[in-house]
């Protein structure tokens, strides 16, 4: 199943955003495909027409905690409330960012700057954090909320408690997850900025509770959730 995720660009409306890849798919894709907008322009029109795009049979959408185009807690609140109670699915990538920016930004003072330092700046708490403001924001509009590629336990946990209240939450991790360890990190950076991915790879461990949680039910969907960059972008 291909569900692109496209980034809406700044002064596009979400319409011209799916009318885009239906154009760029039309006489080449061979298999059914549908998509899932970046929602990074954040504007009234776009709220405004929420509703009928859902109707109209394109009902998820995905928005970052993260990055110069995250939400913040105020249009993540409103989002989750136009989509949700649309029938609608909001996608949210969790990380609390200023909490990281300080992190990286402090590394990068200590000159702690090679692929191996990533992880360290990205810490597990930083997503259970976000996480756990994310799934209580959508209680607090009565939405459901998707919590994509889900890296950690502690976020695990945030989930499967919101799940045994009797939530609509659901979560999305990936298969570099649960095959790999943070000793992808440990190489000569040709190879380590191959792995420079967010949220990082994780130790052992997370890799073990999130193989639990796809037994548990906890964890629905995995997939790709990927952006694909070349190597020469990542050694940048």
């Amino acid at each position: 199943c291909v569900v692109d995720y496209p980034n809406q660009k700044v002064g596009e409306s979400l319409r011209e955003t799916i009318a885009r890849v239906v154009k760029e798919a039309e006489n080449k894709a061979v298999v059914d495909y549908s998509c899932s907008p970046v929602i990074i322009d954040r504007t009234e029109e776009v709220y405004s027409e929420l509703p009928k795009l859902i109707e109209e049979g394109f009902p998820t959408y995905k928005v970052f905690m993260a990055y110069d185009f995250k939400v913040n807690d105020s249009e993540l609140t409103r989002l989750l409330d136009v989509i949700g109670n649309n029938g609608g699915l909001l996608g949210v990538h969790c990380e609390n960012d200023l909490a990281i920016e300080y992190m990286a930004k402090k590394m990068v003072s200590e000159g702690k700057v090679e692929p191996k330092y990533h992880p360290i700046s990205r810490p597990p708490v930083t997503e259970e954090e976000a996480t756990g403001r994310a799934i209580r924001t959508a209680k607090m509009v009565g939405a459901p909320i998707l919590i994509v590629h889900v890296s950690e336990k502690g976020a695990l946990k945030e989930i499967a408690d919101a799940r045994n209240r009797g939530e609509s939450v659901y979560a999305e991790t990936c298969p570099h997850f649960l095959i790999l360890d943070e000793a992808v990190y440990d190489q000569p950076i040709e190879e380590a900025a191959k792995y420079v991915v967010t949220p990082p790879i994780r130790t052992e461990e997370h890799r073990e509770a999130l193989w639990s949680a796809i037994k548990a039910g906890t964890v629905s969907l995995v997939s790709s959730d990927h952006c694909a960059f070349s190597i020469d972008e990542k050694l940048r």
